[in-house]
């Protein structure tokens, strides 16, 4: 779950057929912030030769998060 920039709007993900979730760190490359993942740097998609796809983040404080899967579902709502 992602709120937009405003606040006023959540977004869900949710993905099916999950091949492999990874969260990798490299503490050298990340920014000062919160602990744990941090804000939300950039995302993005790529289609594998097999055909699955795979959603990577990379947050500020150096992880990036993997999920590569097959389908998904894309909601939105606003927050009251």
């Amino acid at each position: 779950m992602f709120d937009n920039y405003a606040g006023d709007e959540q977004f869900v993900l949710t993905y099916t057929g999950i091949e492999q979730v990874e969260s990798t760190a490299d503490p050298k490359v990340g920014l000062g912030g919160p602990y744990g993942y941090g804000d939300l740097g950039y995302d993005e998609l790529d289609i594998l030769p097999t055909g699955t796809i795979e959603h990577r983040f990379l947050f500020s404080s150096g992880i990036e998060l993997a999920i590569a899967f097959h389908n998904f579902g894309f909601t939105t709502s606003r927050k009251t």
